[in-house]
C-alpha cells in the first residue's frame, strides 16, 4: 500500500509541476529524515493527549507559546545564501527563545517536491512541512487535496479557530482568503504566506530610456502610435549621442518575468495576462466565461502591430533567443546604453544595478492606449497569497503547539523580524514627520548594512517562513523621494522604483472578478491539462515568433493557426478550466 501511495503522490507532484511550469533541479538529496515526534522537556505527555497539550500552552497570541519546552520538527527547502544554515541562523535562535520551542530542522538542498513525495509516502513525516516562496518548491492545491484525503496532513479549521490569534485577524482583513484556502471537502489543510506588495500584482512593465526622450525632446508615449513614433526616433536620431548608429529601439529576452512582447504591448489590443497563474494567457469575461487571448481577434491585431515594429527594424532580432545576462551585457558594455525600451518586471533585465548607474536612465510607462481606447494591465491578484506554504502532518503529536508557533509569524512583530531584520541594525522606527510611500506618517526606516561582513550574514529568515505583508506594510516604510539619487543604495532605489511604478499601474488594473484564481483539480484533470498545455503553449509560442518576424503571414495563416489549436485540444483545455471555475467560484 505504501508503495502505491508513493507512486500516486509522485505522479501528482510531477503533473502539477508540468502544469505550473516549475523547473526543479534534479541534483542533490534530502536532508536527514528525522521522524516527526514532538516531545516536551520536563513533562512527558502521552501522544495525542489534547488536554495535557493544552495545559502546557499559553494563550494564543502570547509568548512564549508553551510553559515547558517542546521540540517540533520542520522540513523546508534550502532557500539560498540569504538564509544560510537555518540551524545557526540568528533569528532561529531568537525564535526558539521567544516561543520556548526547539526545532529539529530537515533542510532539503534540491529536488524539493520529489523529496516531499518520498517523505509522505514513507510515513516518516516531520511535524510540519514548509514550501518556501518560490514556485518551484511550492506544493500545488491538488497535491494538498490528495494529502488531506489520504490523512497524511490534518485539517486546520478548528486549530485556526482556537489557536490562531494573529492569522484569524488576517482572515478578517482578507475575507476572500477563507474561500481561497478551503478544499472542496470543506477543510483547510494549508496556510499561506501573504505578500500584497504592488510589485507582485502588477508585473507587466515597459521600461523606457527617459534620457533618450529628453535628448530628443520627446514626451512619454501614451498610445501605441506614439510609442511607434518614439521607437522610430530612437532608431534614427542617435539618442545616446555617441555618434554611432548602435541604438536598439526595443529589446527583450526569451524568458523571465513579464518579458513577453505579447504582454504589455498586446494589452492595448486585448488583455493578455502573463499566465503566472499556471493557466496560460487566460481571464474571465463579464459573463463568467474563460477567455484565451491568443485566439481572439484583438490578439490578431496586436500581432500585426508587433510585426510592423519588427519589419521596420524597431525590435532587436535577437530578442527571441538572448537571455537576461546577454541583454545586460549588451546595454552595459559600450560607451553608452544602447537599448531604448524593454518589457520586464524590473529594470535589472537590461541593467546591472551594481556595476553602473545606467539603470537611472529608465522609467516605466503607463499602459498604452490602443486603437479602441483601451488602457489596461494584468492583475496577478492571487499571487499575494503564496498558497500551500505550510502544512501540519498527521505525525504531529501536538498540533495546537504547532499552530500557535506558526501563528506568530503572521504578527507584525514576526513579519518585521523576518523581512526587515534586526531593530537598530537593519531598520529603526521612523521619527515624527518622516513619510511613508503614500505620504502618511511612516513607521519603519531601513538601514543600509554591509552584507559582506560575517555579522550581517544569516541573521534573518526572509521569505523562508510565512509572513503577512499587506499593502499598508509597504506604505509604512520610508523610501527615498528620488530612487535615482547616487547616495541611495541601488537595491533600495530599485525597490522604490518597483513600488512607485507598480502603484501607478494599479490604476489601470483588470477588474478583480476577471482574474482567474488558483483552483483545485482532480488527478485525471491535471494529467489531461498538463498534456494539452504543453502542446498548446509550444505551438502558440512558435507561432508568435513566426507572425512577428513575418515568417508566417498573419492574415493568410490565421485561420489555419486557429484550426491547429483546435486540433491540439484548446477547447478541451478551456473546458476543464471552466468546469473547475464554475464549481469552485460561481
Amino acid at each position: 500500500m505504501r508503495k502505491k501511495v508513493c507512486v500516486f503522490i509522485s505522479v501528482v507532484i510531477a503533473l502539477a509541476m508540468l502544469l505550473t511550469g516549475c523547473n526543479v533541479s534534479d541534483k542533490g538529496s534530502a536532508g536527514s529524515n528525522n521522524k516527526g515526534n514532538t516531545t516536551t522537556a520536563g513533562s512527558e505527555t502521552a501522544a495525542g493527549n489534547t488536554s495535557q497539550s493544552d495545559s502546557n500552552l499559553n494563550a494564543p497570541g502570547t509568548l512564549p507559546v508553551v510553559k515547558n519546552k517542546v521540540t517540533l520538527s520542520i522540513m523546508l527547502p534550502q532557500v539560498g545564501t540569504a538564509l544560510g544554515d537555518v540551524k545557526e541562523n540568528l533569528q532561529t535562535k531568537e525564535i526558539e527563545e521567544k516561543t520556548n520551542i526547539h526545532i529539529e530542522w530537515q533542510e532539503v538542498p534540491t529536488d524539493y517536491l520529489n523529496q516531499v513525495s518520498i517523505i509522505f509516502a514513507s510515513g516518516d513525516m516531520p511535524d510540519m512541512v514548509f514550501s518556501g516562496a518560490g514556485g518551484d518548491v511550492r506544493m500545488s492545491k491538488t497535491l494538498i487535496s490528495q494529502l488531506g484525503a489520504q490523512g497524511l496532513i490534518i485539517p486546520l479549521n478548528d486549530l485556526i479557530e482556537n489557536h490562531a490569534f494573529h492569522f484569524k485577524k488576517v482572515m478578517e482583513e482578507l475575507p476572500e482568503l477563507r474561500k481561497f484556502m478551503t478544499n472542496p471537502d470543506g477543510n483547510i489543510y494549508s496556510l499561506p504566506s501573504i505578500d500584497d506588495g504592488p510589485h507582485i500584482q502588477f508585473q507587466q512593465k515597459m521600461w523606457i530610456n527617459t534620457t533618450w526622450l529628453k535628448n530628443l525632446g520627446l514626451d512619454m508615449p501614451k498610445t501605441t502610435d506614439e510609442f511607434y513614433q518614439v521607437l522610430v526616433a530612437f532608431r534614427d536620431n542617435d539618442p545616446n549621442q555617441n555618434g554611432k548608429k548602435d541604438e536598439i529601439p526595443l529589446s527583450t529576452v526569451k524568458s523571465g518575468s513579464a518579458v513577453e512582447l505579447d504582454g504589455f504591448l498586446m494589452n492595448p489590443f486585448i488583455l493578455t495576462p502573463s499566465g503566472v497563474n499556471g493557466y496560460g494567457k487566460t481571464w474571465i469575461d463579464d459573463q463568467g466565461k474563460i477567455v484565451y487571448s491568443p485566439i481572439q481577434p484583438g490578439y490578431k491585431e496586436g500581432l500585426k502591430y508587433l510585426h510592423k515594429l519588427y519589419a521596420e527594424g524597431l525590435i532587436y532580432k535577437e530578442s527571441f533567443t538572448q537571455d537576461m545576462k546577454t541583454q545586460q551585457n549588451l546595454n552595459e558594455s559600450g560607451d553608452a546604453p544602447v537599448i531604448g525600451a524593454f518589457p520586464a518586471m524590473r529594470p535589472g533585465y537590461a541593467n546591472n544595478l551594481t556595476a553602473s548607474n545606467r539603470w537611472h536612465q529608465y522609467d516605466s510607462l503607463l499602459p498604452l492606449e490602443g486603437p479602441s481606447g483601451q488602457r489596461i494591465t494584468d492583475n496577478n491578484l492571487y499571487l499575494k497569497y503564496n498558497p500551500n506554504f505550510v502544512v501540519i502532518t498527521s505525525n504531529c503529536k501536538y498540533p495546537e503547539v504547532a499552530m500557535q508557533f506558526i501563528d506568530y509569524f503572521y504578527s507584525e512583530e514576526g513579519t518585521v523580524r523576518s523581512v526587515l531584520g534586526r531593530e537598530g541594525i537593519d531598520y529603526k522606527y521612523a521619527e515624527a514627520g518622516q513619510k511613508g510611500f503614500d505620504g502618511s506618517q511612516a513607521k519603519y526606516v531601513q538601514i543600509p548594512v554591509d552584507t559582506t561582513l560575517p555579522e550581517n550574514q544569516n541573521v534573518s529568515w526572509g521569505q523562508a517562513f510565512p509572513t503577512y505583508r499587506p499593502v499598508s506594510f509597504y506604505k509604512s516604510i520610508v523610501y527615498p523621494e528620488n530612487p535615482y539619487d547616487p547616495n541611495v543604495d541601488p537595491m533600495v532605489g530599485r525597490m522604490t522604483l518597483f513600488f512607485r511604478t507598480s502603484m501607478a499601474l494599479s490604476e489601470y488594473a483588470q477588474k478583480p472578478e476577471s482574474v482567474l484564481p488558483d483552483m483545485f483539480f482532480s488527478a485525471d484533470d491535471i494529467s489531461t491539462m498538463s498534456r494539452l498545455k504543453t502542446s498548446i503553449e509550444s505551438f502558440v509560442n512558435e507561432s508568435i515568433v513566426k507572425f512577428i518576424t513575418g515568417y508566417s503571414d498573419i492574415d493568410a495563416e490565421w485561420d489555419n493557426y486557429l484550426k491547429q489549436l483546435k486540433s491540439l485540444g484548446i477547447d478541451e483545455y478551456l473546458g476543464i478550466l471552466q468546469n473547475a471555475y464554475d464549481a469552485q467560484f460561481k
